[in-house]
């Protein structure tokens, strides 16, 4: 699934189509349990903004990590210092 690598766009469109649609909805709609879960974590459209943005920043705060890390990498292969092998 695509949420599981933090994607939601596809569930918050499922989602808004069940919430704006509820009188329109088949009776014997079935929703796959885990999809259901995942559902159920959003009350509004609002909380999907709230975990995009959530998830942009953490992204963000990676891709600084990873970056301050190459940069002390170079530091210190250009002093001349054994870098240690991950």
């Amino acid at each position: 699934w695509d949420v599981e690598q933090g994607d939601l766009y596809g569930l918050e469109k499922f989602w808004a189509y069940l919430f704006y649609n509820k009188t329109k909805l088949p009776r014997d709609l079935r929703i796959d349990s885990d999809l259901q879960q995942r559902l159920d974590q959003f009350k509004s459209v609002d909380d999907f903004k709230k975990a995009n943005r959530e998830r942009r920043n953490s992204l963000a705060i990676a891709s600084e990590d990873g970056a301050r890390a190459l940069h002390n990498q170079k530091a210190l292969a250009d002093a001349g210092q054994v870098i240690p092998s991950q």
